[in-house]
């Protein structure tokens, strides 16, 4: 007949626990704010190449970085505002 013995490790059993409590917790967090993420990757890549047209013309990076986002994501800040207040 075969024995099997069972001797586990508590110690090691209670951090791999700790870790994927907190490895969860982590992913709420971060599912919490999926929307943020979105709204920043499309405000990041929308000025992205306005940002090279007007330092073409301006020469300097951080006065076209500036336009850049006073051209387009001040606007969808603002819309995005005005629809929650709306919204209330």
């Amino acid at each position: 007949m075969v024995e099997f013995e069972f001797d586990p490790d508590w110690g090691r059993i209670g951090w791999m626990t700790l870790g994927v409590v907190l490895g969860l917790a982590v992913l709420w967090v971060l599912y919490s704010f999926v929307g943020t993420f979105v709204f920043a990757l499309f405000i990041y890549y929308s000025t992205r190449r306005v940002h090279g047209h007007v330092r073409d013309r301006v020469g300097q990076r951080s006065v076209s970085a500036a336009l850049a986002l006073f051209a387009l994501a001040l606007p969808a800040v603002l819309l995005l505002l005005y629809a929650t207040a709306i919204g209330l």
